[in-house]
């Protein structure tokens, strides 16, 4: 029963990701994602060395991911001693925020600190595309779903405004 109920959860959280992502796709949105885009491509194109820009962001985008949630694990720790409930909701918003994340950082890294790699104008514009849309994922699954699913649950389980 907790296992279907895990996945059904699961499933809603990756939906709420994906319909909050493509409303960065819709105007007003649009333009400031377009924007971060061109300015991020400007920066990096106009460096000379590009790694250490490529190192400075990815360690940001950790930080962030980080903070957060051990922030979310504490807050879950705190509330379970009060109150000895655990909320599959909080839980499954911990697994789904941080793990999932964090794997693909592995593999960005090995594409962007090549030591032989050659930026040309194609490439700088692709690494500014896919670290532009990796941190609206990262935002929207931080810090837009998790709020989402918080107000889904209040409206079911009125007890959990209580705690």
């Amino acid at each position: 029963m907790v296992e279907q109920k895990t996945k059904a959860l699961n499933k809603y959280y990756r939906k709420q990701v994906w319909s909050c992502f493509k409303e960065f796709f819709k105007l007003p949105k649009i333009v400031i994602t377009l924007f971060s885009i061109w300015a991020l491509n400007t920066i990096v194109h106009f460096l000379n060395d590009k790694t250490y820009l490529m190192i400075s962001i990815i360690t940001i985008i950790i930080f962030f991911q980080f903070y957060h949630l051990i922030r979310l694990k504490i807050r879950i720790k705190r509330r379970f001693k009060r109150t000895d409930k655990k909320w599959l909701f909080e839980n499954s918003i911990l697994q789904l925020r941080g793990i999932i994340h964090f794997l693909n950082i592995g593999v960005w890294g090995q594409v962007l600190f090549k030591p032989d790699r050659v930026w040309n104008s194609t490439s700088e514009l692709m690494v500014s595309i896919c670290i532009i849309l990796y941190l609206l994922i990262s935002y929207i699954s931080i810090k837009i779903v998790p709020e989402k699913l918080k107000m889904k649950v209040l409206k079911e389980y009125s007890e959990y405004n209580l705690l």
